[in-house]
């Protein structure tokens, strides 16, 4: 009686442990790329192939090669050029070669390279368990590390690749972006003051207190501003408005223009300002602030000689030193749009990625039908929020890389200037 238990154990754990493993059928590809970059039937095969290499050695399933696939098919039907168009019947004719699982999958041209999309479904149950997406081109090891990332993803497991981990940076920033109070900005640069979002927080600042001072327009708020963000965006209308502010006649009180300057006085100081203003020197706006020291102009020379002494600094370089100064300037731009661009694509694959699942759902309802009304719509929905957002995201970063333009523009009047 032990010996005969002994014997059952070790046939159960044989058993056990040489468990067939699920059956896995990688359908053809179904090719749609069109144009002169078309895939060749050749490189769709050969991608067949890489994809069921990758499958077997994930270890998690039989494999069966396309030899077997086509013989198994043969003692079912006859022609075999439809399998690739309807997932429907791939399931079905895989569940007749005792295939637990299909790979179904289409690639489509995207400009110079190629998109694909993958799926893994139960043919017992008919529910797709994973889908993936990966883009590539033919050259090099682009097509491996992509079809190897496909693979992992259509057996569920995360590629960090395409869902890359957020830096404490990084979340501190989308924080900030997400409120519309400017402290959060404030916080961001405080605690990262060299973060790769410092200067979307500098331009946020600016025009948050430039937004604050419009809608105050005291000549307090509008030295606040001045004070805060000297060269801001709003600077110059900044200097304009406490000008005019200062202004007597801005008072509706009558009496305050009888004192606040001599006839003489005032017509003298319109004259020399206006000559400063079209001399626009810093000699010249001196001569008009020492004349007039509080004068109609007198806020505007205070700026304008501010501006001209930083731009003076140009002025005495030689043309050698302009030239490298723009050089050295022109590396620093280049760089930091390039960073921000690399940033912004990790900050959008997520993003891209449910898209491209929701995407595939709906690709596979028109096929099959299998989604209620009311779940079609949700996920329409859901579409509809994803692109939006993707719009937006697309707005606000033309217009810091229009502002970096407007900087750059800057500078080089600045520097050209003699």
């Amino acid at each position: 009686m032990k010996k005969i238990f002994i014997v059952l154990t070790l046939i159960l754990l044989s058993f056990g442990l040489f468990a067939a493993k699920p059956v896995v059928a990688v359908w053809e590809i179904d090719n749609k790329t069109v144009g002169k970059n078309k895939l060749s039937q050749y490189d769709a095969e050969l991608i067949a192939d890489l994809m069921r290499d990758e499958l077997v050695q994930s270890q998690e399933f039989t494999v069966m090669s396309k030899e077997e696939m086509e013989s198994a098919i043969a003692q079912h039907v006859k022609k075999s050029h439809q399998l690739n168009k309807d997932k429907n019947y791939a399931i079905e004719l895989g569940k007749q070669i005792s295939a637990r699982y299909v790979v179904t999958s289409w690639i489509k041209t995207d400009g110079n390279s190629f998109r694909m999309f993958a799926e893994i479904t139960d043919t017992e149950t008919a529910t797709t368990t994973h889908s993936g997406r990966a883009k590539f081109v033919m050259d090099g090891d682009s097509k491996d590390i992509a079809i190897a990332s496909l693979i992992r993803q259509l057996l569920g497991e995360r590629d960090e690749s395409l869902r890359p981990k957020k830096s404490d940076d990084q979340l501190a920033c989308e924080q900030a972006r997400s409120s519309s109070d400017p402290a959060g900005w404030i916080a961001y640069k405080k605690r990262y003051p060299n973060g790769i979002c410092i200067e979307e927080a500098g331009k946020e600042l600016d025009r948050s207190g430039c937004e604050l001072a419009r809608s105050q327009n005291t000549v307090e708020a509008w030295e606040k501003y001045l004070q805060r963000h000297n060269d801001g965006t709003c600077a110059f209308e900044a200097e304009e408005a406490i000008i005019r502010l200062k202004r007597p006649n801005h008072s509706s009180n009558t009496q305050t223009m009888s004192y606040s300057q001599p006839a003489g006085n005032s017509s003298r100081d319109a004259k020399a300002c206006k000559y400063a203003k079209n001399e626009n020197s810093l000699e010249a706006w001196q001569d008009y602030l020492d004349s007039f020291p509080d004068g109609e102009c007198s806020f505007e020379a205070k700026g304008n000689i501010r501006k001209l002494k930083q731009n003076n600094k140009y002025a005495t370089m030689t043309k050698a030193d302009k030239k490298r100064i723009k050089e050295e300037e022109y590396k620093k731009l280049t760089k930091k749009i390039h960073n921000m661009k690399y940033q912004w694509e990790k900050e959008d694959s997520e993003l891209e990625q449910e898209i491209v699942e929701l995407e595939i759902k709906l690709e596979n309802e028109r096929e099959t039908h299998h989604l209620k009304y009311s779940e079609k719509k949700i996920i329409e929905k859901r579409l509809e929020q994803l692109y939006e957002e993707k719009e937006k995201r697309k707005k606000h970063r033309q217009a810091i890389l229009d502002d970096e333009k407007r900087e750059w523009e800057k500078f080089l009047k600045q520097i050209e200037m003699e």
